[in-house]
């Protein structure tokens, strides 16, 4: 599982720092060399994020290009849009208004975030949904709290339970999340 997620976001460039704040990030430990593994993310990005993210700095052909992946197959398993070229910039049909109504923002594009953010905090991100019925979709995120995103890889991952665990802050006593448990096994 954890090379899947490692796999879905190497197609995106990620050349800045990650992010800062409170957040301990988990190690993405991609490997770049590994093809195979980076087209299966490419299949998976496609599969489970394209349809609300867009990657719209991002030309599919590029991406074939350096997966090595030959552009008629590229073509086929890539590019949804019967009108779009190879060449074409990754841009998906969700409408941004619509969008923004039925999640409380739009999707953000992801080769910026990618950038912006970093691998390991995309990696991390998509590791920490956790149940939590308050929220919309009946999930919430401990790296980007009371975000408005559904767990997309739900049925490869689970649903993680939090682990809560009582502190001290200010002299009051209050509930932490200090780990997710999925089929009993602690992350």
């Amino acid at each position: 599982m954890k090379k899947w997620i490692v796999v879905l976001f190497a197609l995106l460039p990620s050349l800045a720092l990650a992010a800062g704040g409170n957040v301990n990030l988990d190690k993405a430990n991609n490997d770049l060399t590994d093809k195979a593994s980076l087209q299966n993310g490419a299949k998976l990005f496609m599969n489970y994020c394209f349809a609300c993210h867009s990657t719209q700095y991002q030309r599919y052909e590029r991406v074939a290009t350096d997966l090595g992946i030959p552009v008629d197959l590229a073509k086929e398993n890539l590019v949804f849009d019967p009108e779009a070229k190879i060449g074409d910039l990754m841009v998906n049909a969700m409408p941004q208004k619509q969008a923004a109504a039925w999640f409380g923002a739009a999707p953000p594009d992801l080769t910026l975030v990618a950038r912006v953010r970093g691998v390991d905090w995309l990696y991390t991100y998509l590791r920490t949904f956790y149940v939590d019925p308050s929220r919309p979709f009946g999930v919430n995120n401990t790296t980007f709290p009371n975000v408005g995103m559904p767990h997309v890889l739900e049925e490869l991952q689970g649903i993680p339970t939090p682990i809560f665990e009582t502190k001290v802050v200010d002299g009051e006593e209050v509930q932490v999340i200090v780990g997710t448990e999925t089929d009993g096994v602690v992350s």
